[in-house]
This record gives structure tokens, C-alpha cells and sequence, in this order.
């Protein structure tokens, strides 16, 4: 499983890529500070990826302590694991809610729009998200922003299935870049 190190962006514009979403860049950037740097202590439950995650590369002394705890009020039918939310997921949401306020505040500034609709993307999850968070001509520009980019990639999966027929390979990437306009950046939650 990976977990890339934390880069701890403190703006949603430090986040910026041209055909990446924002949102998506900042949330999982965070995740991972929480799997790997976080204080475990005040979390009740993980879902089935954090456990996985934090096995994985969290600090050995403080997850096993916290699988200790879960351990502990565990029973047979899984009921006291799966009656709560997993902690690590209601952090990223409640952070992913600050940041799609700041994103709808950012979307205010000209500088901002004008990079987004010629570079910048966000993918449908979080463009559903941000929709009701905005003014009725900013929910045009995210709907522009989103056309174009979902206009590119139609462009290119075109492009793929047509050399895939005549037995060309090479179009890294581009199922990635889709999956990730549909279903935002693997392994969030």
C-alpha cells in the first residue's frame, strides 16, 4: 500500500497542477499526514484502507497501540468495529469541507479562475461538492473547468481506442486521468 510522505500544503493554491484536481492533491496530501503522523490516540474505529495503511507505514508504537484498543472491544460479529465512523476518514472529510470552502472563496479571485480554465481541473466528486458552496456564475465556471477537462479526455480515450484497433500501445496514463475525473484520486475516501 502506498503512502506518499506528506508535503503539508497550506493553501489550496501551493496545490495546483495543470489536469490534476486540487482538492484531490491537498485531501490526499493530508491523508497521509494522518496515517503517518498523526496522534492515534483519540480515534474509536478504522475503516478497512486506514487499517490496512496504517499496518503498513504508521509509526509502529503508537499503531499498535491503537490496534490494542480495537482489539480489545472487538467481538465476533464485528458489530463495535463497524458501529463507528472510521477516525481517520472523518478527519479527511471534515479537512476535505475547510477546503472546499476555500476553494469556492478562491474561485472569486480572477487570477484563480483564469488558471483554472485554462489548466486546472477538478474531478465530479468534488465538483458535486463544491456546486452548492457557490454564487450562480461560479457554479458556471466549475461547470466550464469540468467540460473542458471531461472534453480533453473524451479526446484522448477516443485516441486510445482507435490505436488500441490498429494494435498501438502507448497512451499511459489516460485511464488514470479518467478514473480520477470520476472517482477522485485512488484511495479516497
Amino acid at each position: 500500500m502506498r503512502v506518499p510522505h506528506p508535503v503539508h500544503y497550506r493553501q489550496i493554491t501551493e496545490a495546483l497542477t495543470p489536469g490534476a484536481c486540487p482538492l484531490c492533491v491537498v485531501l490526499r496530501d493530508f491523508q497521509a499526514s494522518c496515517i503517518r503522523e498523526s496522534d492515534l490516540q483519540a480515534i474509536d474505529a478504522l475503516c478497512n484502507y486506514h487499517t490496512w495503511a496504517l499496518a503498513g507505514v504508521a509509526q509502529a508504537e503508537s499503531t499498535a497501540s491503537l490496534f490494542l484498543r480495537l482489539l480489545e472491544t472487538a467481538t465476533l460479529d464485528c458489530s463495535t468495529l463497524q458501529a463507528k465512523p472510521c477516525g481517520i476518514c472523518q478527519r479527511v472529510h471534515d479537512e476535505e469541507s475547510k477546503r472546499l470552502d476555500e476553494f469556492a472563496e478562491k474561485l472569486a479571485h480572477e487570477k484563480f479562475r483564469e488558471w483554472m480554465n485554462l489548466r486546472g481541473a477538478v474531478c465530479l466528486p468534488h465538483a458535486a461538492r463544491l456546486l452548492p458552496r457557490l454564487p450562480g456564475e461560479q457554479r458556471q465556471e466549475l461547470a466550464n473547468i469540468l467540460e473542458r477537462r471531461m472534453t480533453e479526455l473524451k479526446r484522448e480515450l477516443v485516441k486510445l481506442v482507435r490505436d488500441a484497433n490498429s494494435g498501438e500501445r502507448g497512451h499511459e496514463g489516460v485511464l488514470g486521468r479518467v478514473a480520477e475525473v470520476l472517482a477522485a484520486q485512488r484511495n479516497l475516501p
